[in-house]
């Protein structure tokens, strides 16, 4: 559903933003568990050098972000961490 270019960074925002916990960093690159995946996007959407890509359908504008200017990174980043520890 997803491919990771060379451009990546290594850098664990996608883990941190995932609310399934479905990426993990192996070698360097994010590694999907599409079983929990809920095709959410913010690994897309907050990757800082834009390395992750939708595969499963053409993308018209590859280069867009979608992110609410109203919720900073770590609120996201804190709010999944939250959940995890119920």
């Amino acid at each position: 559903m997803y491919q990771v270019n060379d451009d990546c960074i290594s850098c664990g925002i996608c883990t941190k933003v995932c609310p399934a916990k479905c990426i993990e960093i192996i070698d360097g690159k994010p590694n999907y568990d599409y079983d929990n995946c809920q095709a959410c996007m913010a690994c897309i959407h907050h990757c800082p050098v834009k390395a992750i890509k939708l595969t499963s359908m053409p993308e018209k504008n590859p280069n867009a972000r979608f992110i609410n200017e109203n919720i900073k990174l770590t609120e996201i980043i804190e709010a999944n961490n939250q959940k995890n520890k119920k």
